[in-house]
């Protein structure tokens, strides 16, 4: 049997639909292949990679795709410093039934590398959404997007709960275990999405870097990894991700890139591909209003503070 659930995309859930086996928690890719460097900054010189990937998991498919996903990034924070103002969010989905990550490191992958590559990718989901947040400064909506808990007051689907480590932290964590190294652009979030009517739960870390480039300010995310739950729950096997934020005045121009793979979404299902689109649309509406709403007059904890301080950009 197989049920619609909504997506988890783009460090914060996300209303399109995949197809799974109801109580299958599908693969741990984590778990499988490897990855959770206790220094997501080492570099990845031991790869063949055409540049450095977002950060440093020890794994050849982890890196590379990490690698080729930062590529997209950086054309996007070119593309859209001559973006135009948009008055609603835009959003366009597109639907993976084949590996779309590309580079020199794909053909050294071994065999397992190769079938994970090939069963995370060809069920990907890949969504751009652009919109505009008004009276606030870039590096406070930055901060706003990665510390406070907006995921949890979204109008549909929010999550259940948000946490955020800042560098130096040592609070141990159940499910993290060891808390990688964290330099001073860096943050690590744990969101739960609980499980709900033709919706199975998800509980991920994930590792966020803040970073300037140019005119353009802006984060990129990967998920660290899955923290498992009894019941309906479901394995992250790939989520990637870049707002970019170009100051336009006093208003904020923000471009969200994503690239996600949960459970298959088969393509003989009638109007998969818009019940998707559709689906993405109605979120990153509730997600822009939400963060228009709050972000001009959140009022940062102390240690959201003292990250905001302490950042280089």
């Amino acid at each position: 049997m197989l049920v619609a659930i909504p997506l988890l995309v783009g460090g914060v859930g996300f209303g399109g639909y995949l197809y799974f086996k109801p109580n299958d928690p599908g693969v741990d890719i984590m778990g499988q292949i490897g990855g959770g460097s206790s220094s997501p900054s080492a570099k990845a010189a031991h790869f063949d990679l055409t540049g450095e990937p977002l950060f440093s998991f020890g794994s050849l498919y982890l890196d590379g795709r990490s690698s080729w996903c930062r590529e997209q990034f950086d054309a996007d924070r070119t593309a859209i410093l001559e973006a135009p103002i948009v008055t609603v969010p835009e959003t366009t989905t597109t639907l993976h039934r084949e590996p779309f990550t590309a580079g020199k490191w794909v053909e050294k992958l071994s065999a397992e590398e190769a079938e994970v590559r090939t069963a995370t990718e060809s069920k990907g989901v890949e969504i751009r959404s652009r919109f505009v947040v008004r009276g606030v400064s870039p590096v406070d909506l930055l901060v706003f997007i990665l510390a406070s808990d907006f995921r949890t007051k979204l109008p549909k689907e929010p999550a259940a709960s948000f946490q955020a480590l800042f560098p130096g932290a040592t609070t141990p964590d159940a499910c993290l275990e060891e808390i990688p190294e964290l330099d001073a652009n860096y943050v690590m979030t744990r969101e739960y999405w609980p499980a709900a009517l033709l919706k199975q739960a998800t509980d991920v870390w994930f590792l966020s870097k803040v970073g300037r480039d140019g005119d353009v300010h802006y984060y990129v995310y990967e998920f660290w990894k899955n923290c498992p739950r009894d019941g309906s729950f479901v394995n992250i096997q790939m989520s990637a991700g870049q707002y970019a934020i170009s100051q336009r005045g006093e208003d904020c121009l923000v471009h969200v890139h994503t690239y996600y793979s949960g459970q298959a979404a088969p393509a003989w299902i009638p109007g998969v591909k818009a019940k998707v689109s559709d689906r993405s649309k109605a979120f990153y509406e509730g997600l822009a209003e939400t963060i228009q709403d709050q972000a001009p007059e959140w009022e940062p904890t102390e240690d959201a503070l003292r990250w905001r301080d302490g950042l280089k950009l």
